[in-house]
């Protein structure tokens, strides 16, 4: 006993210094966490099963119903994002990526003369390569412009739902510089420890410029730490995601 008391002294400590380091207020630029961006850490390795890298293609079709492809692919356009695994298997993924065509340049001098349609949507491991599809996808109920949507998978893990909306946590952010992330490696990831969050009515917390500069910014997810004697749990209490066209960290007690 006196043993394992000793170890989670150490590990408590550990875990102390390192949030102290690195520690950044919500309404405040990390100033420090650009040089930890490629980094392992004892945070990401127990939550790494819980991101996902979602993909939705779309193609778009002529007045006369006639099919327009790029790439020689299947698809016109695609999108990506990241997805955040739930302990009731549901993965959890931004509402905009069902309507790929919006950010697609390529489409602008189509709108006119065609209509966009989604069609595959696949997902993979953050740090996989190897998709699988799924049709299985919900919405959520809520009609808003920040609504999640989520779909079923035979994945599960062990991180439950916050019952609050959170007044500190650990933020994950993707990013990647490759318009197509398809290859292992692409994807990088950013930790924030947050302290003092301010949420609105709408249970949105804003934060500042994260200096991700020239990346694209694929999602992440926000946890809550408990920590109880000889043990430590992880509960998923929000998402980063866009919010009218502003990267900002978005409650999940708004969907439960």
């Amino acid at each position: 006993m006196q043993i394992l008391n000793n170890m989670l002294g150490k590990t408590l400590l550990f875990l102390t210094g390192f949030f102290y380091f690195f520690h950044v207020r919500c309404q405040e630029k990390p100033k420090l966490l650009y040089q930890i961006l490629n980094q392992e850490n004892i945070e990401y390795q127990a939550l790494k099963p819980t991101f996902f890298l979602v993909c939705q293609e779309y193609l778009i079709s002529s007045k006369n119903g006639t099919p327009k492809y790029r790439f020689g692919k299947t698809y016109f356009g695609r999108t990506f994002a990241v997805g955040v695994l739930s302990k009731d298997s549901r993965i959890w993924f931004p509402k905009y990526v069902r309507y790929p065509w919006l950010t697609d340049p390529n489409f602008k001098e189509y709108k006119d003369t065609h209509t966009p349609k989604i069609t595959g949507l696949r997902y993979r491991l953050v740090e996989d390569t190897l998709y699988r599809e799924n049709i299985n996808v919900d919405e959520s109920p809520k009609d808003t412009t920040v609504a999640e949507i989520f779909f079923v998978s035979e994945d599960s893990c062990g991180v439950k739902y916050s019952e609050n909306h959170v007044n500190k946590g650990t933020l994950f952010i993707f990013y990647t510089s490759n318009p197509a992330p398809e290859n292992s490696g692409d994807i990088k990831h950013l930790i924030i420890s947050l302290d003092e969050m301010k949420w609105t009515s709408e249970g949105i917390c804003y934060l500042k410029d994260t200096y991700i500069d020239g990346q694209r910014i694929l999602g992440g997810a926000l946890y809550q730490r408990i920590i109880t004697p000889g043990k430590i749990e992880w509960r998923l209490a929000g998402f980063y995601t866009l919010v009218n066209g502003i990267w900002v960290i978005n409650s999940i007690k708004m969907y439960k």
